[in-house]
């Protein structure tokens, strides 16, 4: 089996004056009904391809259900290892602690891509960041893609936000010659 570094995963940080850069906790992301904390994971299996053009074709626009639906209670941070030729959308509503210049990162293996709205509103959603090729876990920076220029953000404020990751397991056939 080959893939990319790190097996699948995917995760969103971060950082802003007076915080060190981490995975974004889950008690500041909100999904459908107000009161729920956390994030929404949405799978798709047997996706085909390794661009999230790719996630977007097999899922007739992410519109088909998924195969599988969770709530993220902790962080925005899928588990990881768990499948091999999938899409996933992680999304919810961000409630910044502070007012301030936000800067958002992405690690995820393989492609994957931070969409973040100017307000609570999912077609106002803008791509802040992406990540190119596979990363291992909390990566960083591998690539200048996975980090957002500052973002000025509201304290309280609810801003929608959509995360998308194609995953791709590459089996290779060693053939030896007698």
């Amino acid at each position: 089996m080959k893939e990319g570094v790190g097996g699948d995963n995917l995760a969103i940080a971060w950082q802003y004056p007076g915080k060190a850069r981490d995975v974004i906790p889950a008690e500041f992301s909100r999904v459908m009904n107000p009161f729920k904390v956390g994030a929404n994971l949405d799978t798709w299996t047997g996706i085909g391809g390794m661009s999230i053009a790719d996630l977007k074709s097999g899922t007739n626009n992410l519109t088909n259900p998924p195969q599988k639906s969770e709530r993220l209670q902790y962080a925005l941070e899928a588990p990881t290892n768990v499948n091999d030729n999938y899409g996933s959308r992680m999304s919810g509503w961000l409630v910044p602690p502070v007012t301030s210049d936000y800067t958002f990162f992405i690690a995820s293996d393989d492609n994957g891509e931070f969409h973040l709205s100017t307000d609570g509103n999912p077609a106002n959603k803008a791509l802040v960041c992406k990540q190119p090729f596979s990363a291992s876990p909390r990566w960083w920076d591998r690539y200048p893609e996975q980090k957002s220029g500052l973002i000025k953000l509201e304290a309280g404020k609810s801003y929608y936000y959509e995360v998308r990751l194609v995953f791709v397991c590459l089996f290779v056939r060693h053939v030896s010659s007698s």
